[in-house]
């Protein structure tokens, strides 16, 4: 149970950490004086597990975080790094009209290195709102949910029958069939220049093992590679996102990825290969 519930709390947690990626990507094209610029960002990985839902592993009441859209960005230096805060707008729960809001700061290296690192939040918005119906393990200031549960989980749209959101910040979502229509590699452009990447396992009965690869040359990330994750049923996880600052550069990235499934009832991982995701 104790694991449950961190893992709840956490992943919705990493949902604001993923305000990084609308930094990393704004700050690396300079844009960050345009409040209402079309440059948008995916949020951090949303996996959760909570004892108190009918899914184990997926979401309980509280929601997964959707980007619409940020403001109010000021950027300022301090020694080598660049610290950066903005408001983030995300899509409020069905049943309420007005936007949630967090203020979020983060800091990136001023010269190109790899990395961003998320500082701080504050939720703007007020959130006794969603007492009621918010999960005991999760921290209110990170829960938004419907004060009536109900089976229709396309959120008015924005999001696929599989809980994939359609797009984020304007940014629609590229999806890629890894395995059975479960495990999901998750794409979205920014521009030419820049992108980001999420996996998911939208089934029940499964679980996988997931590694990716990658060259680094001449690109930013702001999560390295390689990386691993585990990805329990129903859970998403950000991965990256990546910046190419030399415009004309032309070495491949070579994403591969290695995936591993375990069924339901098994205690081994089946090997599924090693697949180009570039």
């Amino acid at each position: 149970m104790g694991e449950s519930k961190n893992r709840l709390s956490v992943t919705l947690y990493g949902s604001l950490t993923s305000l990084v990626t609308v930094i990393f990507l704004a700050s690396a094209r300079n844009q960050l004086n345009s409040a209402e610029n079309d440059l948008n960002f995916a949020l951090y990985e949303s996996l959760s597990g909570n004892t108190n839902s009918d899914n184990k592993w997926g979401f309980g009441n509280c929601e997964r975080l959707v980007g619409k859209t940020f403001t109010n960005i000021i950027k300022r230096f301090q020694g080598e790094y660049i610290i950066t805060s903005m408001d983030i707008h995300v899509v409020p729960p069905n049943g309420f009209e007005e936007d949630e809001v967090y203020r979020v700061s983060i800091k990136q290296y001023a010269q190109p290195k790899q990395r961003v690192f998320f500082l701080s939040f504050i939720r703007q918005t007020k959130y006794n709102k969603f007492e009621s119906c918010s999960d005991k393990s999760v921290d209110i200031r990170l829960c938004a949910c419907a004060k009536e549960k109900s089976t229709e989980v396309t959120k008015n749209g924005v999001l696929f029958e599989n809980g994939v959101a359609h797009e984020m910040f304007g940014s629609e979502t590229i999806v890629r069939d890894l395995d059975s229509n479960c495990l999901l590699f998750l794409r979205r452009n920014y521009g030419t220049f820049s992108f980001a990447l999420e996996v998911a396992n939208v089934c029940t009965d499964r679980t996988y093992k997931f590694e990716l690869t990658g060259s680094m040359d001449q690109r930013i990330f702001a999560n390295t590679v390689p990386m691993s994750r585990e990805l329990s049923p129903k859970t998403f996880h950000f991965l990256t996102s990546v910046y190419k600052y030399i415009s004309k550069v032309n070495s491949p990235l070579n994403l591969k990825a290695n995936i591993q499934v375990k069924q339901e009832g098994s205690d081994e991982f089946k090997s599924l290969g090693t697949t180009d995701v570039s």
